[in-house]
């Protein structure tokens, strides 16, 4: 069933998140990668506002973390993207969700660990995270595995990433946990002496402009803004 705004009936469910109406639509087999008129689907919706048990539920009844939404996001971008930190370990919970199998263009298939799934952009979730400077959240990834050397699409590392958005406490955390810069890399991108340093504490209170936006415009029959994080 899909409503007048482009929605599912279990992506409304999902954006409220009534856990009970989840758990009922998923036995009832409910088609759980349903998407909206803008290829969110019902976990995308459930990352996007943060719910704990809907987003389990979804998962337990196999709800596909591959698919993307309109943006090129899958639901684990989508969590890092509204700063719900809460989700990873679900998300990325072994065996089910620790490595997923993606086919190629070549026909074939290739084996990705989750945490470092990139989106349309070639961004993983640690890209995004640094982007929205976020350093609780690429703590929490690092734990989980990210790796700190992969390019995306315009060939940026998440450290390239800090240091364009001259974050000197994002820069330093990725400095500590991958070898990836030499050891005068600060001086170079000019971050010695008086820097004002613009990063997210671990209060989810400090949240960034850009990203307050992001939330105060989702509702039934909104999207979260343009996937091109580095503009």
């Amino acid at each position: 069933l899909v409503l007048q705004l482009g929605q599912t009936v279990l992506n409304m469910v999902s954006i409220t998140g009534e856990s009970r109406l989840c758990a009922l639509f998923c036995r009832a087999d409910a088609d759980l990668n349903l998407a909206d008129d803008r290829q969110f689907r019902p976990i995308h919706w459930a990352c996007v506002q943060g719910h704990k048990t809907v987003t389990r539920i979804l998962l337990n009844h196999g709800a596909d973390v591959r698919l993307v939404n309109e943006y090129g996001d899958a639901p684990i971008h989508t969590a890092v993207r509204h700063d719900h930190v809460h989700l990873l370990p679900y998300l990325l919970e072994p065996p089910t969700f620790e490595s997923l199998v993606l086919p190629t263009r070549n026909g074939s298939h290739k084996e990705v660990e989750h945490v470092n799934l990139q989106n349309e952009n070639g961004d993983t979730p640690l890209h995004i995270a640094v982007a929205l400077r976020r350093k609780r959240m690429a703590k929490k990834l690092i734990r989980l595995g990210a790796a700190g050397n992969i390019r995306n699409n315009q060939g940026m590392t998440p450290l390239d990433l800090a240091a364009e958005k001259r974050n000197a406490g994002l820069i330093r955390l990725l400095r500590k946990n991958f070898s990836l810069a030499p050891p005068n890399f600060e001086e170079q991108q000019g971050l010695e002496g008086p820097v004002q340093v613009t990063e997210l504490e671990d209060s989810t209170s400090n949240q960034s402009k850009g990203s307050k936006e992001q939330e105060d415009n989702v509702d039934f029959g909104m999207t979260p803004k343009t996937n091109n994080i580095h503009r």
